[in-house]
């Protein structure tokens, strides 16, 4: 017999569905290009740190997209997660896996600065987010954003390859 434990803990775990949905919700709005889908999983006032960058949602989000608009496709992947819920704020890990298909006219520098001009090439990435999100509202969001990287890797991109760009459930880009 299953018991109830009360409703401090369904509140925990309706916040960690929430969070974990906005993960995704990060996820899907960088492979799909869509801004406001994007800025929707950040609190205005959120600061982000990436590796020597550290700055506001906005200038994230203008460096993210300058990124991603150089891509043929990417798909990102959020696993392993852990969500730890104290009232109103909640800390959540997740190791990351992203794949970027980089397109040929893309600049080798900024930040693209791994990337061989002239040539598709595919960067493949490991590390971790390190979110703090915030219950304001009645909406989840992130406040902190850490990526840690913990590998890179790139590769020419196979000529056998291809891109079905009306894959069901793709969406626009």
């Amino acid at each position: 017999m299953t018991t109830f434990a009360g409703q401090d803990e369904l509140d925990r775990l309706v916040a960690r569905v929430a969070i974990q949905e906005q993960l995704q919700n990060y996820c899907r709005a960088a492979d799909r290009q869509d801004e406001a889908a994007f800025r929707a999983v950040f609190h205005p006032d959120a600061r982000c740190v990436l590796g020597q960058f550290e700055g506001s949602v906005d200038d994230f989000v203008a460096r993210g997209f300058r990124f991603l608009r150089g891509c043929v496709l990417t798909e990102h992947f959020v696993v392993n997660q852990t969500v730890e819920v104290r009232g109103h704020e909640a800390r959540a890990v997740s190791y990351l896996l992203a794949f970027h298909r980089i397109a040929a006219e893309t600049p080798g520098d900024g930040p693209w600065s791994g990337h061989t001009h002239g040539s598709e090439e595919v960067l493949w990435t490991g590390g971790r987010y390190l979110d703090d999100f915030e219950l304001r509202d009645g909406s989840w969001r992130i406040v902190r954003r850490e990526l840690g990287v913990d590998w890179e890797q790139w590769q020419p991109s196979d000529v056998r390859s291809f891109v079905n760009r009306d894959a069901p459930g793709r969406g626009p880009r």
